[in-house]
């Protein structure tokens, strides 16, 4: 395994990579423990949160 510095060239995979492992989160838990109005109101938005 080789490890290096983040480069800015790694942003959009990086951020992708974020989606990836917290989508089942806020899909498969978070979503359903609030509710649909709560979660939208909240983190409805949450793929665009992280790109921002």
């Amino acid at each position: 395994m080789i490890i290096r510095s983040y480069v800015h060239a790694d942003l959009e995979r990086v951020t992708q990579l974020t989606i990836d492992t917290f989508g089942p989160f806020y899909e498969d838990s978070f979503r359903p423990l609030v509710g649909e109005t709560i979660f939208a109101n909240q983190h409805g938005r949450w793929r665009d949160d992280y790109r921002k």
